[in-house]
């Protein structure tokens, strides 16, 4: 008759509490928040429940082998619950940052809109100062008029501030 295969769980546990790593991680991770760790964290409970899973086919179930699935299980949802709250703070953030690059937007497009420059007896808007300063074949009046735009561009920073 054959030997029936089983596995070498020693491997994965060297006569060590199967809880300690993960409680560990856990620990490391509230106090730096650092994804690595909860990366880690996350495989060490994978870990501990493949361990389990496997004492549990290969032996009868005992009351300790339990106790230890239902701890793994809670800090399993532990971690479910941090990576969740995680998602909402980081969706939080991502819309705060939006309203902000759509409020400076709108203060730029706002800017612009107002801004003129007066050159060779002439109004410029801000985007034909802009084309002229960046494009025009002119090294002369491409500088003059750049350095028009950045000082009236300095001066309205300095209105916008007061």
């Amino acid at each position: 008759m054959q030997e029936i295969a089983r596995w070498d769980l020693n491997r994965l546990y060297l006569n060590e509490d199967i809880l300690f790593p993960i409680l560990e991680l856990k620990e490391q991770y509230f106090v730096t928040k650092d994804v690595e760790i909860l990366s880690k964290l996350i495989q060490a409970i994978e870990k501990a429940e493949y361990y389990l899973y496997c004492q549990s086919v290969e032996e009868s179930v005992s009351s300790d082998l339990t106790k230890l699935t239902v701890k793994v299980k809670e800090l399993k949802s532990e971690v479910q619950q941090v990576i969740k709250h995680n998602e909402v703070e980081t969706s939080d953030n991502t819309k705060l940052i939006k309203d902000e690059l759509n409020a400076w937007e709108n203060m730029y497009i706002q800017l612009r809109d107002r801004i003129e420059i007066a050159h060779n007896n002439k109004q410029l808007s801000f985007g034909q100062a802009n084309n002229i300063a960046m494009n025009s074949d002119n090294e002369k009046e491409r500088l003059e008029v750049f350095e028009l735009l950045t000082s009236t561009l300095y001066k309205e920073k300095g209105n916008c501030l007061a």
